[in-house]
């Protein structure tokens, strides 16, 4: 099963295009991303939040990884490192962070 790219592309803040490449849940996917208040309020500035992407890993996962960031403005952002998960298995891995 192959997809093409995403109907509302460019969705990043850089360079990095989507492409034709992949076999759909053979290869590695992120599938989705959700963010939510950790204290269950509106997110604002200095809000703890939950980062939690559902991603297909290859294999065992144990050359799998998400890497998080996050930035202060998205408009020029300074990138930091939030967390670096490996998927703890081949398939369906919902991983997460905290910030």
């Amino acid at each position: 099963h192959k997809l093409g790219p995403e109907p509302n592309q460019p969705n990043t803040l850089d360079n990095c295009s989507d492409g034709t490449g992949g076999n759909y849940h053979s290869d590695e996917s992120l599938d989705a991303i959700f963010i939510s208040s950790d204290s269950g309020e509106d997110i604002t500035e200095g809000s703890t939040v939950t980062v939690k992407a559902d991603a297909w890993c290859w294999d065992n996962g144990r050359y799998d990884f998400i890497y998080f960031f996050h930035a202060s403005d998205a408009t020029d952002p300074d990138w930091n490192l939030t967390g670096r998960i490996q998927c703890t298995g081949g398939g369906k891995q919902t991983l997460s962070v905290s910030h």
